[in-house]
């Protein structure tokens, strides 16, 4: 049975992406010049977006890479400005989901009874359904603890 390979490798007790970690390993050595390329920096970001997230893991994957690895002066440019874009365009997609989830409704428009004019301020309609509401709490309650706090709660709601 063949060994299952972890998706993270650790350095200096930090996890990074291994898959991103082996490609700078092997843009950076052998015949090549020491650098990443354009066409290097293209498959980094490739695998960075293969899971459709920009997660903290690639993150700090893509911070060692640019720390210890050396880019040309155009993949540099052109990867972090890549990375900026499609970062924000995550926002902005984001933005435009919670958007659709939440929907204001303009106080004209919104039911008064779902939103009365002033809320908490007239008392007067809970004491009256408190007062006309008779329950005994130790027959409504599955704790045996709620006998000794029902009459409390009973004379608080009998005026």
């Amino acid at each position: 049975m063949a060994k299952k390979e972890n998706y993270y490798i650790t350095i200096k007790g930090r996890k990074y992406d291994r898959k991103l970690i082996q490609l700078a390993e092997e843009f950076t050595s052998g015949k090549r010049d020491g650098k990443i390329s354009i066409n290097d920096a293209k498959r980094l970001l490739k695998i960075v977006k293969d899971n459709n997230a920009y997660t903290d893991i690639e993150k700090h994957t893509i911070e060692y890479i640019r720390e210890n690895y050396k880019f040309t002066e155009k993949s540099d440019e052109w990867f972090r400005s890549e990375i900026r874009k499609w970062a924000a365009k995550k926002v902005q997609e984001a933005k435009k989901k919670s958007d659709v989830e939440s929907i204001l409704v303009d106080d004209s428009e919104a039911p008064e009874i779902n939103f009365p004019s002033s809320w908490g301020e007239d008392k007067t309609e809970v004491v009256e359904i408190t007062q006309t509401s008779k329950i005994d709490w130790r027959e409504n309650s599955n704790f045996s603890s709620a006998t000794s706090h029902s009459k409390k709660i009973k004379r608080s709601f009998q005026l």
